[in-house]
Order: C-alpha cells, then structure tokens, then sequence
C-alpha cells in the first residue's frame, strides 16, 4: 500500500499560482527569474509556465516535489539548475528513454547521479547536469549589485530623456542608490531636451553627459532626448546599457565537468555529463580547449620555419601521460540554455575518444563530435536541434 506522501506526490504539483496575469514590463533587475516569469501576463511567458508545468507533471512522481521546490525558490542559481535538469529530462524522454531519476549506484558509492537512462534492453548510462558559469561567485555577488543599482536607475521617472549607461568597475559593497537617483533627478531636471536633440542631430558625441561613482563601481550616463511626442514618464528610462563582467569561458566549464567527472568513481555503464555553459562569448575553440587541452604556438629558436601549434596537455581528457577520465564517456555541451530560449540553443556531444564505455549509438541523432582515429581530428555531425527534440516551433515562445 502507498504511504500519504506518495499519493500526494502523484498529484499534479502547482508550479505558479493560479491568478490573472496582466503584467507586460520586462523583468527588473532585482526580481528573480521565477518570479517574473509567475507575474508576466505576456504571451511569451504563457508559453514558457506550460511547458514547465507539463514536463514537471511528467517527471517521476517521489521527486517531484523536491525540483518544483527548487524552481519556486526564489533563488536563480536554483532555477537554473532545476529548469537545468527539466529540460534534459524532457529531452531523454523525447527520444525514447526511460528516466530514472538519483539512481543508487552498484560501485558501493553513495553518492548519486541526477538521472539513469535507460531504453529496452540497452544496458543504459547515466547523465549527471551541471550549470558552469564564467563569473566567479564573487563577481556573480559583484552583478547582483550591480543590477540592483540599475533597478534604481531604470525605475526613475523621467518624462524628457532616456539614458545611456556604461557601467565598470566592480562594487565592494551594496551602494546607496538614494542619492544617486537624486542627484540624477537634479541632473536630468536641468537639461533642456530641444537643445539636447539639436546638439544630437550634430553629433551623438554632444548629448549631455554626467558620471557617479561609489564603493568602486562607476557609471557614466548620456541623456538621450525623447521625441515631443513621447515626453512622458514611462516604462524604463535606461535605453542602453555596456558594461559586464569578462570571466574565462574555458575555465570553469573545464573544472565543472572535471568534478562531476571523478564524483562517483568507477562505474558499470557510461557516463554522460550535460553541462550549460552560462557564457555570452563560449565557442567551439572554448570546447576543445576544455576538453582536449589549451593551444599554443611554438617556434624552435634560430628556426622561424619551425611554428606549429600544439595543445597543452590540461584538458578534462588530455593529461601528461595521454587520455585521461576515460570513466566520462562524453561531455554535453549547452550554450546559455534558459526557460526562455530553447528553441534557440545549440548544443554539441562530445565523445571521449578512448572511454571505457560508449554511449549508445541511439545519442548520435544529437550533434556529436569525435575524435577519428584514422586522422586525429574531430569530426563534426549535425544532428537534430533542441526544438525538434521537443517540438517546438521556430521562434518559440513568441510564435
């Protein structure tokens, strides 16, 4: 007989509250990703809850409670990973895999992978989700502040002009924003916007300018004229904004997967580690650099002829020695996947090139790389996207 727990856990879980959405504003810089997306009544969003809701109602029903939980937190790293996870299980569910979800392991370990894949009388793998990021913690903490900065900004009423912000530096600690969106107001007060758009219909270079700096963040502003016509306070005053925070793309992608990698020792059936790379700039250079090593140029002294490239022996497969972590069968590499983007994404398979188990071959419908043995080079195939995995449609969740 099933326990109350279970019977209750079998039930639909309501992942966002049941209310009227009429909400059109983007998200604020301070709100979290779950809670805008549970408040906008825009269309888009719509789209996004239920496709959400309909994958956590198919997810095994003694977990989940435990991912909707994560997802309703409030806290993005947790949506990230939850949302993460949801959508790798949609995707093994998508092509035929029984999903069994924290599986115990026969290796005497305790410690347990996110899913185990199965799908008949394959012997299966297991795939373990990790979000890497190429901001350190501190400077994630370093953004939080920055964006609450930009809130106070952006939510300034302003009926004449727009901003334009160029934000550096990075903030030791929470600036006051009082006297900033003062001194702001005074600022923006004393400008005239007939007199600002003829200096901008000479030069751009000329529209007025003023700077604030505090606790080691500065930012620099231009006021923007608005037409006549539109000379009212409105939704958002920041009308562009650069500044961000550079981290190393290969770095910390690199180390994600190098500790999943070695968490659960020797194991009886492949391994596959899906990891979302939260970068705006990540390519197929990062990737392999990863993976196989970081490239170098080098050039025999007295031999100018000599120059060649080779990699580095430091990658997540490439030791001193040769291969390495031959226990990780492949790397699934995500480019900033969000509840948000996924018929947009792209994502590439990475196949070890001497692991101790293969992955099924059922995998190679995804893009997939490897190594040809014939050559020593990576061969690339295009497999099917993301959005046809799940069926989705161009331009979701817009269309």
């Amino acid at each position: 007989m099933k326990s109350r727990d279970a019977q209750v856990s079998e039930s639909p879980i309501a992942l966002f509250s049941d209310r009227e959405r009429s909400a059109q504003e983007p998200k604020s810089g301070t709100e979290s990703e779950y809670g805008y997306l549970d408040r906008s009544g825009r269309p888009e969003a719509g789209q996004v809850r239920a496709f959400l809701t309909r994958w956590l109602d198919q997810y095994p029903a003694e977990h989940r409670i435990e991912l909707a939980g994560r997802l309703k937190s409030g806290n993005d790293r947790e949506f990230r990973s939850g949302n993460f996870e949801l959508v790798l299980f949609a995707c093994a569910r998508s092509m035929g895999y029984d999903v069994e979800v924290h599986p115990a392991l026969t290796n005497g370990s305790t410690k347990r992978p996110d899913f185990l894949l199965t799908r008949g009388d394959e012997p299966g793998f297991y795939l373990e989700a990790v979000v890497a990021s190429e901001l350190s913690g501190d400077k994630q903490a370093a953004q939080k502040l920055v964006n609450s900065v930009l809130q106070a900004i952006d939510t300034l009423p302003s009926a004449n002009f727009f901003l334009g912000i160029i934000v550096s530096g990075t903030p030791t600690k929470a600036p006051s924003t009082k006297a900033l969106r003062r001194n702001l107001a005074a600022w923006l007060a004393s400008l005239d916007p007939d007199a600002a758009s003829r200096a901008a219909d000479v030069s751009a270079e000329d529209l007025p300018r003023w700077s604030w700096s505090a606790d080691g963040l500065t930012i620099h502003f231009r006021a923007i004229p608005k037409k006549p016509e539109a000379r009212h306070p409105g939704q958002g005053t920041i009308g562009m904004h650069s500044g961000a925070f550079w981290g190393n793309n290969r770095t910390p992608m690199r180390d994600a997967v190098r500790d999943k990698g070695t968490k659960f020792g020797k194991l009886d059936r492949p391994l596959l580690v899906a990891v979302n790379v939260d970068s705006m700039a990540l390519d197929a250079i990062d990737e392999m650099e990863a993976l196989f090593g970081q490239e170098e140029y080098v050039e025999t002294i007295g031999m100018p002829d000599s120059g060649r490239m080779r990699r580095i022996p430091n990658g997540i497969w490439q030791g001193p020695q040769g291969p390495v972590l031959t226990r990780l069968s492949g790397v699934w590499i995500f480019h900033e996947l969000n509840a948000w983007n996924l018929a947009s994404r792209t994502s590439t398979l990475y196949l070890h090139p001497v692991a101790r188990h293969r992955l099924p071959e059922h995998l190679m419908q995804l893009s997939h790389a490897e190594v040809d043995a014939a050559t020593g080079k990576v061969r690339r195939v295009q497999g099917v996207s993301i959005s046809d995995l799940l069926g989705l449609a161009v331009g979701w969740p817009g269309q």
